[in-house]
């Protein structure tokens, strides 16, 4: 019986060392170390050339945006001073200010083109503005 129990102790002590968290890692020694890279002499002497770098291709001009056009900037101004005339308030030179602030910020002709026609549409309310080309 006693065979029996050591025979017993040895399945579970082998079965334990086996199972173990400890024995899962491999020895330190046994693990590779990570390899070292070392740059080219090529490659070293190109990153200490004192040549300047290479320049980017120059960027695209940009577009021009008329923010004044004439014809239509004498019409505005034709009706703003009629409807200066005709209101008591000034609300129109503010008016005009704020629709010349907003011209100024178009990036695009198309904006300019519609803030003139948003700004004429408004002025056009005013009486006597129908004689005005």
């Amino acid at each position: 019986m006693r065979s029996e129990l050591w025979a017993a102790a040895a399945v579970i002590a082998l079965t334990c060392t086996a199972c173990s968290k400890e024995r899962a890692k491999p020895p330190p020694a046994l693990v590779a170390p990570a390899p070292v890279v070392t740059p080219e002499p090529a490659a070293l002497a190109e990153e200490t050339d004192a040549s300047p770098p290479q320049a980017a291709a120059p960027p695209a001009p940009p577009v021009r945006v008329i923010t004044v056009v004439p014809a239509k900037e004498q019409r505005i101004r034709s009706l703003l001073a009629n409807a200066m005339a005709r209101d008591p308030t000034g609300e129109t030179e503010e008016h005009a200010a704020w629709a010349a602030g907003q011209r100024a910020a178009c990036k695009t002709q198309a904006c300019v083109d519609r803030s003139y026609a948003a700004q004429e549409a408004s002025l056009r309310k005013w009486v006597g503005s129908e004689d005005i080309p």
